[in-house]
């Protein structure tokens, strides 16, 4: 679309059909049939879910004979139906899918299998899907050309269908570096199974997963406490929740900011005592002052103990919350819900001094106190501070390079996240980089779908980047999100 779009819900009507046509429409120019398949194949699943089996079958006869992705894309499509309840078509699927499977071998066989396991485990039938699992490995074994390709296929296979124990002897089973430096799809996998076990209360299958993993990378045992957290809060689990963040609590490098972190997301939701239980438990059992823990409980209300622990701390004390894109909203959040007017002294405080700074560091001062404003509800506040930071972000010279240009991607991508889609706008109008473009317009569009403006969403896509290709993979992201999936393009650039 050459029309630059208008704000959410002033684009005409539309919905997430508007997007599934668009994709329709521009199959044929997508490459190749091996190119046009493997893009396809991501779409197919979302579709079935969200308008039923003979939309989504629209799409396979552009795969053009590629049996691996065609077989997959069948497998896809069940796994799509038996999640929109829509068992009968589901297994007709598979029941097409599977003499295309057993014809497969290798990677691509185990890429099928996998997507039939998912099938299989969304219709419940968890016999089926252990046979598709095995099928998958045995495909993996007999890959000779790539030998390594295919097992982080099937790890990410094993979180997505909870197959805990199989995945975590997988993992246990990578060779040194492998394990020091996992590919994305193992990590991708183990920080989905480490969310798995919190969400569901599991100490002990989280006691295993967080020795393992934070003995090689606790990185991912910190994002997947995170992501499982507000699952395991509104299951009932806060004592599990306790006891598994004082576990990890013991790391020597992640477990005071994994304790910390949780403390203020349990003092978000406003269970004070929890979050004072949580951060005394990471503070006793980490084994080391941690100034990351000193912070916490000065969120928390303890100036007290706060100073007590930066004074165990060597080092030169950096100010505490930073007004950053990143380090002030946790800890501005936590103040809020304890103390309102003590938030506000910060807010104010930290606004001073941003408004005093100049060029990129205002604008990511600004940036950050937009954001945490946004977070706590304060929307129109927040927009305002995320538009100035826009309008100086936009005045700095363009000779600043690259700091200048990430700025501008950083702060884009997280205004439309926010849902504030116009200091994103100016922000999209105004980059004359492409990669910056592209990077805003896929956060930005997100900001459109989620508010149901689907034509905006497609027009910002277009503002982005222009090519078929970039533009199909940015439209299926919007579709897999629409339909509850994991958006398959999220990191590509």
């Amino acid at each position: 679309m050459a029309k630059a779009p208008k704000a959410p819900k002033q684009n005409g009507h539309s919905d997430v059909e508007t997007v599934i046509a668009h994709v329709a429409s521009v199959a044929p120019t997508l490459g190749d049939a091996y190119s046009r398949g493997h893009m396809l194949v991501q779409a197919v699943g979302p579709i079935a879910r969200i308008a039923g089996d003979a939309r989504a079958r629209a799409l396979l006869p552009w795969f053009g004979g590629n049996e691996p992705t065609y077989a997959q894309a069948l497998a896809n499509i069940a796994a799509g139906l038996a999640r929109r309840g829509d068992t009968e078509a589901a297994r007709a699927a598979l029941s097409e899918a599977t003499p295309r499977l057993d014809a497969l071998d290798g990677e691509v066989g185990t890429l099928a299998w996998c997507a039939a396991a998912r099938a299989r485990y969304a219709l419940g039938d968890a016999d089926a899907c252990d046979a598709a699992l095995a099928a998958a490995e045995a495909c993996a074994r007999r890959e000779c050309s790539n030998p390594t390709q295919p097992w982080p296929h099937l790890a990410v296979a094993r979180a997505d269908t909870g197959r805990l124990d199989a995945l975590l002897a997988q993992l246990r089973a990578l060779s040194p570096s492998e394990s020091a430096h996992p590919s994305a799809e193992f990590a991708k996998a183990a920080q989905r199974a480490v969310a798995q076990t919190v969400a569901a209360g599991d100490v002990e299958a989280f006691t295993r997963y967080a020795d393992w993993l934070g003995a090689h990378i606790g990185y991912l045992v910190t994002m997947g406490l995170r992501d499982g957290l507000e699952d395991a809060l509104r299951a009932g689990h806060s004592d599990a929740l306790a006891r598994i963040t004082a576990h990890f609590a013991q790391h020597p490098s992640y477990g005071s900011y994994a304790g910390a972190e949780v403390a203020r997301r349990v003092a978000i939701t406003g269970d004070a005592a929890l979050a004072r239980r949580i951060a005394e438990l990471a503070r006793d059992v980490h084994p080391h002052p941690s100034r990351a823990l000193a912070n916490v409980f000065a969120d928390l209300g303890d100036a007290a103990e706060c100073e007590r622990l930066h004074g165990l701390c060597a080092g030169a004390r950096a100010p505490h919350p930073e007004a950053s894109l990143d380090g002030f909203a946790p800890a501005y959040r936590a103040t809020l819900a304890r103390d309102p007017a003590a938030a506000l002294a910060m807010l104010t405080a930290h606004e001073t001094a941003a408004q005093a700074a100049q060029g990129v560091d205002q604008a990511l001062r600004l940036g950050g106190l937009g954001l945490a404003l946004v977070a706590a509800g304060n929307t129109a506040y927040g927009e305002a501070l995320l538009t100035q930071a826009a309008t100086v972000i936009l005045a700095t010279p363009k000779s600043v390079g690259y700091t200048r240009g990430d700025a501008v991607t950083m702060l884009g991508g997280r205004a439309a996240d926010a849902g504030c889609w116009s200091p994103a706008m100016t922000l999209l109008r105004k980059s004359t980089s492409k990669y910056e473009k592209r990077i805003i317009a896929r956060a930005l569009s997100r900001c459109y779908a989620r508010a149901g403006d689907f034509a905006g969403a497609l027009a910002v896509v277009a503002m982005g980047d222009a090519d078929p290709q970039h533009t199909a993979m940015a439209c299926t992201d919007l579709i897999a999100e629409a339909a509850g999936d994991e958006r398959p393009y999220n990191n590509y650039g």
